[in-house]
């Protein structure tokens, strides 16, 4: 399996670290939300970083330390398996990344009276 072009840039040059320093950072929130676009899974994600941390490192407790890092940080975000998506789950989504639509914030306002 041949990993994202995005994954390079989630690990910071210096020290290797999953989301390490804020541009990691940064750029590991852009994959994910391409992860997400994709329906891309939990499991398959996590090959894609195995992977890719296989190539690049030779560590393997330096690779199992990455590895917890970027499952703390994505799994949340992501399915274990392939599931249709639903209005209220994109909604929710939505609203936690600050992108609520203007009909969103209009019920919002209403419920907070």
């Amino acid at each position: 399996m041949a990993h994202d072009a995005w994954l390079r840039g989630c690990f910071a040059l210096e020290d290797r670290n999953f989301a390490g320093h804020a541009n990691a950072e940064a750029r590991a929130l852009q994959w994910l939300i391409l992860l997400r676009e994709r329906g891309t899974t939990w499991p398959q994600a996590r090959a894609q970083i195995q992977e890719f941390l296989n190539e690049i490192m030779s560590d393997q407790k330096h690779i199992a330390k990455q590895m917890a890092r970027a499952r703390e940080r994505l799994k949340p975000w992501l399915a274990d398996w392939p599931r249709p998506r639903s209005k209220k789950a994109e909604r929710c989504t939505a609203s936690r990344f600050g992108v609520a639509g203007p009909e969103m914030q209009a019920r919002s306002r209403e419920r907070r009276g």
